[in-house]
C-alpha cells in the first residue's frame, strides 16, 4: 500500500508556488527575486496563516502581500501604510496607481 508523506506533499506545494511567484516578480513588480523573509510571509498567507511582517521601509512588506492577492481567487485588500508617508499630493497618485493596479 502505497502512503504520502504530508511533509513531502507540503514541499512540492512550495516549490509549485515559487515557480509560479517567479513569473510575477519581474513583469508585475519590477523585480529579479524576493528578499530574505519574504518568502516565508508569503508562503504563510497562501497556507491561510495569520501573518504579520515587522521589517524595514522600503524592505518589500507590501509585495509580501501583494503576491498573494495576484495568485489567490476572489478579491483581496492589500492596506499599506506607505500612502501616510507621502506629501498631501503624492497621497493621491500613490492611491490612485494602487487602485489602477487592483
Amino acid at each position: 500500500m502505497t502512503t504520502s508523506n504530508p511533509a513531502r506533499l507540503h514541499s512540492g506545494v512550495h516549490a509549485a508556488r515559487r515557480k509560479n511567484i517567479g513569473k510575477l516578480l519581474r513583469p508585475m513588480f519590477g523585480v529579479e527575486r524576493l528578499r530574505d523573509g519574504q518568502q516565508q510571509v508569503i508562503d504563510f498567507v497562501l497556507d491561510g496563516r495569520d501573518s504579520q511582517a515587522i521589517m524595514l521601509t522600503g524592505s518589500g512588506k507590501s509585495l509580501c502581500y501583494q503576491i498573494p492577492a495576484r495568485l489567490l481567487d476572489g478579491t483581496t485588500i492589500v492596506v499599506s501604510p506607505r500612502a501616510i508617508a507621502f506629501p498631501d499630493g503624492g497621497t493621491r497618485t500613490f492611491l490612485a496607481d494602487f487602485v489602477t493596479l487592483a
